[in-house]
């Protein structure tokens, strides 16, 4: 059941709209440094008030969370070997 829901949303899309959104976040938060870089003079500092810090560790939360439901699906798709060894019960 599981393996069936994990192709629905795979065929939806959702997985690829989550990474998708992890790149645009990303792609954020590197012009907001780049900013920081390029006109430090400006009296606006992008990095000092922690909310860049913030959004960076919600990129970094989401990116694991990712990660994870990736390991389950190739774990669904794939599945485990198991050896049962023992002497057979006749």
């Amino acid at each position: 059941q599981q393996a069936a829901r994990t192709a629905l949303n795979s065929l939806q899309g959702a997985f690829s709209a989550r990474v998708n959104h992890l790149v645009e976040a990303l792609t954020h938060l590197r012009i907001y440094v780049e900013a920081a870089i390029d006109f430090p003079d400006e009296e606006i500092d992008f990095l000092s008030d922690g909310k860049i810090e913030a959004q960076l560790n919600q990129v970094m939360n989401d990116l694991d969370a990712v990660r994870a439901e990736a390991r389950q699906g190739s774990l669904l798709r794939e599945g485990k070997k198991v050896v049962i060894a023992g002497r057979p019960s006749a």
